[in-house]
C-alpha cells in the first residue's frame, strides 16, 4: 500500500516537472517569496521608521500672533479700559475632517458641551432669534448690506443687490436658509438626504462656527475663538473629549474690559472683528506688502478705541513652523513675539464723568416728574412750551412700548394675575382691531384714508389711520408688496400715499392688477383664481401678519391703555410680577385696590426715585449732554451723553439680543448726544450776532434801541418772549442789556442792520454771509475736533433776521457749542477740542504729550470782548430768573437758549457758561433736547459748577434722587 502511494506521488511529480507551466510556477513562487520578504521588512523591521517618514512630509506655514491691546486711563491714571486674561475654546481647521458632514458632527458635539455648561458661542452672523422666536437682524442699514456682500462673496454692495439669487435671501430668515443649505446642515453631503434632526437655535450656532472657520480659510492653521471666558468645568469636559474633537483646543485669550462702562461708553467705544471695509481703510496707512491687519483681527469700532486704533493695537508677532500631513506642529522654525500696544491717557476726569451722568439723569427725571399729569392730555400748536404736559397714559404705554415690560410674559403660562388681566384685554383689543380692519378692507364702499374716523378730535390718536398705515408698511417689509415694482409716480399710488383720497382697499386691488404683489407668497390653491378671490386671500394673509406682529401688537396695546381698557394699576403691578421692580407688599396691596390715582402716584414716585429712569420711559425729555472744557487748552474734562449702554456687552463678540435691544430703544442709547445730536442753539447764538454787529459798526456799546413787542420789518412777526408771556417789553436798552435780557426784538434789529448795504438797502444774502462769517470765526463753522464721531455743524444759510436770534437753519451739537463757549471765554482763541492727554508705552515711558492745537483766532476789538463777556456775566447776576437758579458759590458768566423745533413737542433747553468770570478756567455746556426751558439746563449747570469746585460731592450726588426744577418758585427763563 505504502509503495503504491510513493509510486503515485512520483508519477505526479514527474508529470508536473515535465509540464511547460512548471518554469512559470517557479517564477511566480519566487516573486511571491520576494514580496513577502519586502512586506516583512517594511512592516516588521522598518515599520516604525516608515511611519515616521510618512508623517514627516513637512509643510511650512507662517501664522500671525495677535498683540495685546494697550490700556486707556483717565487724566489721573485711573484705569478705564484694560485686557483680562481668560481662557477660550478655539477651533482650528486642520483638514482632519474629510467633508462638511463629519465637521458638522464634531461641532455639534462641541456645541452640546458648551450648551450644558451655559457658554455663549461667538456670534459673527448678525441674526438672532427674538423673544417671539422670529429671526431678526441685530444690525441695519449699511452694516447689514456689508455683511450680505461678504457672505455672498461679492466685490461690492451694488453687485450683491444686482444678483437676483442674492436678492431672494436678504431677509434674516433668508440668510438662515441660505447658510443652512450652504453648510449642509442635517445632511451627509450637499446633495444628500436629511440624516439627523437639529433645532433652529443649535443650527444657528453651528452656522456661526462654520462661518468663523470660513472667514479664516486663507490662513487655515490659525485658530478661531468659538467661546471666550469659559468656565473651568467647560475646559475640563472639552479636554476629556479632545480625541473625538480634532482641532478643538483651550487657549489663553484676552477679553477687553471697561470699568464703569455706562459712564464712558460713548467716549471709549468698543472693539470688534474688522470688516473687509475696515481692513481696507486700516491697511491703506501702510506700504503695500506691509499691511498689519487681516480678517479675524479685533479692532476699535467706535470712540477712542477706533480713533486711537493704530496706537492701541500694538504690533503682531509671527510663528513659522513645519506641520505634518495631519496638521500637527513638528517644529517651530522662527517666532517673533508680538509687541503690546501703547497706553492712552485721556483728559477726562473719572469722578467728574460719573457725577455728571447722574446730574443729567436726576434733572431729566425731575422735569419729567413735574410734567406728568394724571389725565389725558391733548397737545395743541397754540400752547406755550411750558404749558405742555405728559399724560400718565403715555407713561403707562411706554412701559410696553419701550420694552420695560415684556409682552411675551403677559401671554406665558407663568404670567401673574395682573399680567393675565392685561393679556385678556389685549386679545379683546386685537380681535376688535382685526375685525374693524377686515370689515373696512372688504367693504363694498371703503372709506378714503383721509376720512377714516372723522369723529376723532384734532391731535388725538386716530387708530384706524394708524392701523391702516401699518398695513402698508408690513406688506412692504414682508415682501408682499414688491418694492422695486411699485410705481411711485403712478396716479393711484399718489392718490393713496400723498393725496389720501382713496382707501387702502382700492390701492391694494389696484396693486394686484399691476402685479405689484408677490402672488407666490399668498399660497393660492387654484391655478386660476379670480381677482376677488386673490384679494380675499391677501386680506386673510394681512390679518395673519398683523396678529403675529409685535409692532402692531404695541399699537393695540396703545389703544387699550389710552382708552382705559388696560389699567395703569395692572401695568404697575406687572412691574413687580416681571421682576422689573423689587418686591414691595405694601405697594402691591395699594395698587390692587383699583384706585387709578394710586397708580399715577406710584409711577411718579418711581420716576422721582429713578427706579424707573427717563431713558426707560423715553418721553420728553429723555436725553441730554454735558461737556466741561478747559477753555485755555481745548481739553475735554468730561463729556456725558445720556442715556448710555454697557460697552462690555458689545466688545469683541457682540451680544446680539442686547445690541438689538439698544437699536430698538426709543431713547437711542447708542447715539452720542454730545457729539451727534444737533439742535437749534436758540439765544446762545446771539453772541455771534453781538460780535458781528459791533465789529461791522452797526451798533456801539453805548447805543440804545427802543424795543417793541414784535419785530415786523421785512414782513416778519418775531415776538419777543417777554411780550408773548406778559405783553411787556424790555424798554430802551443797550447791547449789554440785550444780552442780559435775551431780547429777541433787539437782536432781530441787529440782524436787519447787518443785512443792509452801504445805501441802507436790505440784502438778505449780505446778512446771511456776515453772520456766517462771524459764526465761523467763533468756531461754529467746523467740527469741534474731538476724537469721536461727530455730526457736522450747520450755520444758517437763510433768513438772516431769524438766524440772528438763533433760529433759521442753525444746528449745532453740544461739543460744538462747547468749543464756541471756550472761544468766548478765552477771548478769541479757537482750540481743537481733544480727549487726549498723553501716550505711553506699556512700560509707562511717555511717547507723546498732546499739546493744545489752535485752529483759529479772532481779531475782534477789546471793546467787543468786553461787551460779550460783561453781557454774559449780567445774565447770571442781573437776569433774575437765571440768577435765582444759581447757588452763587461760583462766579459764572453764561448765556441761556430756548429753541423751538417742533410745535407739538417741548422746546430745546441750552445753557453755556464759564467760570470763574474774572479768570476763566472751565466752560460748561448743557443741552437738553425737548427740555422745555433753558432754566432746566441752568439748574443742571449749577450742579456741575458746584461739583467741579467741590461745593457738591460725588457721594451727595449719588445719594439723592431726581432734582426738582421748581419752576414756579424760581421763575421761568424767558429767552
Amino acid at each position: 500500500m505504502f509503495k503504491e502511494i510513493l509510486e503515485y506521488l512520483g508519477y505526479r511529480l514527474k508529470q508536473m516537472v515535465t509540464s511547460r507551466l512548471f518554469p512559470l510556477g517557479l517564477i511566480f513562487t519566487a516573486m511571491f517569496a520576494v514580496l513577502l520578504m519586502h512586506l516583512f521588512q517594511l512592516q516588521i523591521i522598518e515599520g516604525e521608521a516608515a511611519q515616521e517618514a510618512y508623517i514627516e512630509q513637512k509643510t511650512l506655514r507662517t501664522i500671525s500672533l495677535p498683540s495685546t491691546r494697550g490700556n486707556i486711563y483717565d487724566r489721573n491714571g485711573e484705569l478705564l479700559a484694560y485686557n483680562e486674561l481668560v481662557y477660550a475654546v478655539t477651533l482650528t481647521d486642520t483638514g482632519a475632517y474629510s467633508n462638511g458632514y463629519k465637521k458638522n458632527l464634531m461641532i455639534l458635539t462641541l456645541l452640546d458641551i458648551l450648551e450644558r455648561n451655559g457658554e455663549t458661542v461667538v456670534q459673527d452672523i448678525p441674526i438672532f432669534f427674538d423673544s417671539n422666536g422670529q429671526l431678526q437682524y441685530r444690525v441695519e442699514g449699511t452694516a447689514r448690506l456689508r455683511f450680505l456682500r461678504d457672505m455672498y462673496g461679492k466685490k461690492s454692495i451694488e453687485e450683491m443687490q444686482a444678483d437676483k439669487d442674492c436678492d431672494e435671501n436678504l431677509s434674516a430668515q433668508g440668510v438662515y436658509d441660505y447658510l443652512y443649505e450652504r453648510y449642509g446642515i442635517g445632511k451627509t453631503s450637499s446633495k444628500g438626504t436629511v440624516t439627523y434632526e437639529i433645532d433652529r437655535k443649535t443650527a444657528l450656532q453651528l452656522m456661526n462656527v462654520r462661518y468663523l472657520l470660513a472667514s479664516n480659510a486663507y490662513q487655515r492653521y490659525r485658530s478661531v475663538v468659538v467661546v471666550s471666558g469659559v468656565k473651568a468645568e467647560t475646559m475640563t469636559e472639552i479636554l476629556e473629549h479632545s480625541d473625538s474633537m480634532q482641532g478643538v483646543d483651550i487657549e489663553e485669550n484676552y477679553k477687553r474690559v471697561y470699568t464703569d462702562s455706562v459712564y464712558f461708553a460713548h467716549i471709549l467705544g468698543y472693539t470688534g472683528k474688522a470688516s473687509s471695509d475696515q481692513l481696507t481703510t486700516l491697511n491703506a496707512e501702510y506700504p503695500e506688502g506691509e499691511e498689519r491687519y487681516e480678517l479675524g483681527d479685533v479692532v476699535g469700532q467706535s470712540g477712542i478705541e477706533a480713533s486711537m486704533e493704530s496706537e492701541l493695537q500694538g504690533t503682531k508677532g509671527s510663528r513659522t513652523m513645519y506641520l505634518d500631513s495631519l496638521g500637527r506642529v513638528l517644529e517651530v522654525v522662527e517666532e517673533v513675539k508680538p509687541v503690546t500696544g501703547n497706553d492712552v491717557y485721556l483728559t477726562i476726569d473719572h469722578d467728574l464723568q460719573v457725577g455728571l451722568y447722574y446730574i443729567m439723569e436726576q434733572h431729566l427725571a425731575g422735569i419729567l416728574s413735574e410734567k406728568l399729569l394724571n389725565d389725558r392730555f391733548t397737545v395743541s400748536t397754540k400752547m406755550k412750551a411750558s404749558e405742555r404736559m405728559v399724560s400718565i397714559y403715555d407713561a403707562y404705554f411706554q412701559l410696553v412700548n419701550n420694552n420695560i415690560l415684556s409682552m411675551n410674559s403677559f401671554a406665558s403660562e407663568e404670567a401673574g394675575a395682573a399680567e393675565k388681566r392685561i393679556y385678556v384685554q389685549f386679545l379683546s383689543g386685537m380681535d376688535q382691531a382685526i375685525a374693524d380692519l377686515r370689515g373696512e378692507l372688504l367693504s363694498g364702499n371703503p372709506t378714503p384714508y383721509k376720512d377714516l374716523s372723522p369723529e376723532v378730535e384734532e391731535n388725538q390718536d386716530n387708530y384706524m389711520k394708524i392701523y391702516m398705515s401699518y398695513i402698508y408698511v408690513i406688506l412692504m417689509d414682508q415682501g408682499y408688496l414688491i418694492e422695486g415694482s411699485v410705481d411711485q409716480n403712478d396716479a393711484t399710488y399718489i392718490a393713496y400715499k400723498t393725496d389720501e383720497t382713496i382707501s387702502l382697499s382700492e390701492f391694494l386691488r389696484y396693486a394686484l392688477s399691476k402685479n405689484w404683489v408677490d402672488l407666490s407668497k399668498l399660497d393660492l390653491n387654484e391655478k386660476y383664481t379670480s381677482a376677488d378671490e386673490t384679494y380675499q386671500v391677501l386680506v386673510d394673509k394681512t390679518c395673519e401678519l398683523l396678529r403675529e406682529s409685535s409692532v402692531f401688537g404695541k399699537k393695540v396695546y396703545q389703544k387699550q391703555i389710552k382708552e382705559g381698557a388696560i389699567l395703569g394699576n395692572d401695568l404697575c403691578l406687572a412691574l413687580f410680577e416681571q421682576g422689573v421692580l423689587a418686591s414691595d407688599e405694601a405697594a402691591v396691596a395699594s395698587l390692587s385696590g383699583g384706585n387709578t390715582t394710586v397708580a399715577y402716584e406710584f409711577l411718579k414716585d418711581k420716576v422721582e426715585s429713578l427706579e424707573i429712569t427717563p431713558a426707560q420711559l423715553a418721553l420728553d425729555p429723555s436725553s441730554g449732554a454735558i461737556t466741561i472744557t478747559d477753555v485755555k487748552t481745548g481739553g475735554v474734562i468730561a463729556s456725558v451723553s445720556y442715556p448710555s449702554y454697557d460697552n462690555n456687552l458689545l466688545s469683541g463678540s457682540v451680544d446680539a439680543a442686547y445690541y438689538y435691544q439698544l437699536n430698538n430703544d426709543l431713547s437711542h442709547p447708542l447715539y452720542n448726544s454730545a457729539t451727534q445730536a444737533q439742535t437749534a442753539p436758540g439765544s446762545v447764538f446771539k453772541l455771534v450776532t453781538t460780535a458781528a454787529a459791533l465789529e461791522q459798526g452797526k451798533i456801539t456799546p453805548v447805543d440804545l434801541i427802543k424795543t417793541e413787542g414784535i419785530f415786523t420789518q421785512q414782513g416778519l412777526n418775531l415776538a419777543c418772549a417777554i411780550y408773548s408771556s406778559s405783553g411787556s417789553t424790555h424798554g430802551t436798552i443797550n447791547i449789554i442789556g440785550a444780552i442780559r435780557d435775551s431780547c429777541n426784538y433787539f437782536f432781530s434789529e441787529l440782524g436787519y442792520r447787518l443785512s443792509q448795504d452801504e445805501n441802507g438797502d436790505y440784502r438778505e444774502p449780505r446778512g446771511v454771509d456776515i453772520i456766517k462769517n462771524y459764526a465761523e470765526q467763533l468756531g461754529l463753522g467746523s467740527e469741534s475736533g474731538i476724537e469721536l464721531r461727530e455730526s457736522p455743524p450747520q450755520i444758517s444759510d437763510t433768513a438772516p433776521i431769524p438766524s440772528a436770534i438763533g433760529q433759521g437753519t442753525n444746528l449745532f451739537s453740544n461739543v460744538q457749542l462747547a468749543r464756541y463757549l471756550a472761544t468766548l471765554a478765552n477771548g478769541g482763541t479757537v482750540y481743537k477740542l481733544t480727549l487726549l492727554d498723553k501716550l505711553t508705552d506699556s512700560e509707562g515711558n511717555v511717547l507723546e504729550e498732546y499739546s493744545p492745537q489752535i485752529v483759529g483766532t479772532t481779531t475782534f476789538s477789546s471793546s467787543t470782548w468786553e461787551v460779550i463777556q460783561e453781557g454774559m456775566r449780567r445774565v447770571t447776576t442781573e437776569n433774575t430768573s437765571t440768577r435765582n437758579k444759581l447757588s452763587g458759590n461760583v462766579q459764572i458768566a453764561g448765556k441761556t437758549g430756548t429753541a423751538e423745533e417742533n410745535k407739538l413737542r417741548p422746546n430745546h433747553a441750552n445753557f453755556i457758561g464759564y467760570a470763574p468770570y474774572d479768570n476763566p478756567e472751565i466752560g460748561v455746556t448743557v443741552t437738553i433736547p425737548y427740555g422745555y426751558t433753558s432754566g432746566n439746563s441752568v439748574l443742571a449747570a449749577n450742579d456741575v459748577f458746584d461739583f467741579y469746585y467741590e461745593y457738591l460731592t460725588l457721594d451727595e450726588i449719588l445719594q439723592r434722587d431726581s432734582f426738582h426744577a421748581e419752576e414756579d418758585s424760581r421763575g421761568e427763563i424767558i429767552d
